[in-house]
């Protein structure tokens, strides 16, 4: 029962998607059951878009400023959305396939049901965001910002996690194996969560360093 409660809910998308050839990004604009390939939107501004039942295929959409975008059931298959604003924004039941985020800003949103998968998101940004049934897979996470970030009962499994900031994050009951740590920031915001052996002795070192505990031999007198 509690594996299945966990169990992160694919986008559900109808079996056949409009084709949609051209489109230009607009504040508050709506994007239902939607087929987007090949295209390049960047460095648009756009708050409000909704997607919803959808799928983007290598679509190019860096550089934009996207806040408060809420998206339903959408993939997200080779994009590259790097650099872009997505803060305040709401996404549920959203899957990121092979895609560059590198410097994506996802402050402040809402994420549920969502999966990053083999992506390169080194630098970002997810600062105070809240999210459940939320997994990040073979994915480039170096030198993310986690900072207050809550995502309990969540998975980053064979992430680069290296230099990345967990100051005040809640990811209690979290999975982390298999992903690296060296150079973290905010040990104390990594209490709770489930790591390997070898993670283990890394994150202990980490602790030590934390409470200003230091391990030398005993003095001869």
């Amino acid at each position: 029962m509690a594996a299945e409660r966990d169990a992160c809910a694919p986008p559900s998308l109808p079996r056949s998607l409009v084709q949609i050839s051209s489109i230009d990004l607009a504040p508050d604009q709506d994007i239902d059951e939607a087929h987007l390939s090949g295209m390049a939107l960047p460095n648009r501004t756009a708050p409000r878009v909704r997607i919803t039942s959808s799928r983007l295929d290598a679509v190019r959409l860096h550089g934009c400023e996207l806040q408060e975008l809420e998206a339903r059931d959408v993939i997200f298959d080779q994009c590259d959305l790097s650099g872009s604003d997505l803060s305040s924004s709401r996404l549920f039941r959203v899957e990121f396939r092979g895609c560059r985020l590198s410097g994506l800003v996802f402050s402040m949103s809402m994420l549920k049901d969502v999966k990053l998968i083999d992506c390169k998101a080194d630098g970002m940004i997810l600062r105070m965001s809240e999210g459940e049934r939320f997994r990040i897979l073979d994915s480039n996470l170096k030198e993310a910002d986690f900072y207050a970030a809550k995502f309990r009962s969540s998975r980053m499994l064979r992430c680069d996690l290296s230099g990345s900031e967990f100051s005040q994050a809640d990811l209690r009951g979290t999975h982390l194996q298999g992903s690296r740590l060296d150079g973290a920031k905010g040990a104390a915001g990594l209490q709770g969560i489930q790591v390997d052996p070898k993670q283990a002795t890394l994150l202990s070192h980490m602790l030590l360093e934390l409470h200003g505990i230091s391990v030398e031999e005993a003095p001869e007198d």
